[in-house]
């Protein structure tokens, strides 16, 4: 686009779509932006010296502002459904990542992903449901399950939510995760 003395309000010059899955963070995004942005810099900078681009002026009305991204976001409310939990997750790796309170202790999430089933009747939000294959099932806001499946206590490595669950001893029906860490 060129430049205008607002943020991101000048004309566009090229532009490209880039798939984006449900599954895909940030940081994923950020890295696959870049390599196109990269790939269309000399096809417009030859458009432009041509003249064969013409500036296109955005549509105002269809512009949105993001909030700048604070650590204060990382904190997990497992009241809130599965879906909006899992999309704070990827919207916040690689910074500052999503967090929880495991026992005390912040617990990092850096993937998991909405678990289908029924959640568990009377299961109060962060409460420990089992394990699955890969990762670890915790009960969220409006009956809805979450599956966590790549964890990290401060100081320690990055494990499988599975690991987790099983080095931490974790029973069905245990209440380790704050439900609001605040």
């Amino acid at each position: 686009m060129l430049m205008e003395e607002s943020l991101d309000t000048g004309p566009i010059l090229i532009q490209q779509r880039v798939p984006l899955p449900d599954s895909v963070t940030a940081g994923e995004l950020s890295a696959q932006l870049a390599e196109a942005g990269a790939a269309l810099l000399l096809p417009t900078l030859d458009g432009l010296k041509e003249g064969t681009i013409q500036p296109v002026p955005q549509d105002d009305g269809r512009a949105t502002y993001a909030p700048r991204i604070t650590k204060e976001m990382s904190r997990i409310d497992f009241e809130r459904d599965a879906v909006s939990i899992c999309s704070q997750i990827r919207a916040l790796n690689p910074w500052p990542m999503a967090s929880t309170v495991f026992h005390g202790e912040q617990l990092r999430v850096h993937l998991a992903r909405a678990a289908g089933g029924a959640a568990q009747q009377g299961a109060a939000p962060g409460t420990f449901l089992g394990s699955s294959r890969e990762g670890l099932l915790v009960q969220c806001g409006a009956g809805s399950i979450i599956e966590l499946l790549g964890v990290q206590l401060a100081g320690r490595n990055l494990v499988t939510g599975r690991a987790f669950a099983n080095g931490s001893r974790l029973k069905p029906g245990d209440l380790p995760f704050e439900p609001r860490h605040y």
